[in-house]
């Protein structure tokens, strides 16, 4: 688990030259996460698609992000994460993966707890949320044109004359909610990953 954005400049030559050397039109990311790679892969068709819905609503209304205030505090995380466990439609889906994803500590929607604006060891404070956020809206432009996704990674199995970039989420190490216990079976890993 974690962001692809300190080794893209290692991947992105390697895929791009794929996609040159096999003159590929589409390019998938089963697994695109945060997107930090697919966001500046160049091919004619982009793909990026994941099992979390909140997180492709968010990714699919990116521009909206712009909306959201650049505080967001405990009480209202609180409440969206409430909301959020008890099935209850008080907030759209991108708002909930905004609050989910940019304000739960390592992006861990609802899962690593509140990661708003903290004191840290040497006494500074950080609003660890609003640089999400800018990250996001920083990241808008290369997310145009992506074709957003929500379906399971086994969905492309049958896919041909296409290249995907496979990040998926690494055994032994903590996963996200929606990874837990996956198997690359269909793509003919055949290991638990």
């Amino acid at each position: 688990m974690g962001s692809k954005s300190k080794i893209v400049d290692g991947i992105l030559p390697i895929i791009q030259q794929r996609i040159k050397d096999y003159n590929i039109k589409t390019y998938i990311e089963p697994f695109c996460g945060g997107c930090n790679v697919i966001d500046k892969v160049i091919c004619d068709k982009k793909i990026a698609s994941d099992n979390q819905s909140f997180l492709i609503a968010l990714l699919e209304n990116a521009e909206k992000v712009k909306e959201l205030p650049d505080e967001i505090s405990r009480e209202h995380y609180s409440w969206v994460r409430d909301c959020f466990n008890k099935g209850l439609h008080t907030f759209e889906d991108w708002y909930i993966g905004a609050i989910g994803f940019l304000a739960s500590y390592n992006g861990r929607f609802f899962d690593g707890g509140y990661s708003g604006i903290v004191r840290t060891k040497i006494g500074t404070y950080r609003n660890y949320y609003k640089e999400a956020k800018d990250n996001l809206i920083e990241q808008i432009p290369r997310l145009k044109g992506i074709i957003f996704e929500n379906i399971d990674y086994k969905y492309y199995s049958d896919f041909k004359d296409c290249l995907f970039y496979l990040d998926p989420p690494y055994k032994g190490k903590k996963q996200y909610g929606s990874s837990k216990d996956l198997t690359m079976m269909n793509f003919g890993v055949g290991v638990d990953i």
